[in-house]
């Protein structure tokens, strides 16, 4: 039981985080960098980082032992995922996109935007969850499931 806990536990982390995974090592400058850092600073990642473990956590109460879920917290190296959001940033957007990005996220309506994020994650979630469960009550009844052919 406790190895299909750890299981789910990990998928659903997997996918929650799938956004931050580092894309392809390049070479970027230091500026650029320090651009998104930024950039990183302002979307205040540590706390959307925590909100979102902390949901996802919340999930996993139901079928997953307390143990595993201390466990990726202890586990979890944010200072490292942090430094990988860095990186992609700047290995993915431009110079003048991540210009854009913080001079709009440092605008009221930025910052207005990026306080309603957990609020507007947290909404998304309950629909989807729902989604989730009825095709998991579908799942266990075999007739339910349609056939791939």
């Amino acid at each position: 039981m406790k190895a299909t806990s750890f299981r789910a536990a990990c998928a659903l982390l997997f996918l929650a985080f799938a956004a931050i995974a580092p894309g392809h090592a390049q070479t970027v400058s230091a500026a650029k960098l320090a651009l998104a850092d930024r950039y990183v600073d302002l979307i205040d990642f540590d706390a959307s980082f925590k909100t979102r473990f902390d949901l996802i956590t919340r999930q996993l109460r139901n079928g997953a032992a307390g143990d595993v879920i201390a466990y990726l917290r202890d586990g979890l190296d944010v200072a490292k995922i942090r430094q990988q959001v860095v990186e992609t940033a700047a290995e993915i957007y431009t110079e003048e996109e991540l210009n854009t990005l913080v001079a709009f996220y440092g605008t009221p309506v930025g910052k207005s935007i990026l306080a309603k994020q957990p609020q507007f994650a947290a909404a998304l979630s309950v629909p989807i969850q729902q989604q989730i469960k009825d095709l998991m009550a579908k799942y266990r009844r075999p007739s339910a499931v349609p056939q791939r052919g």
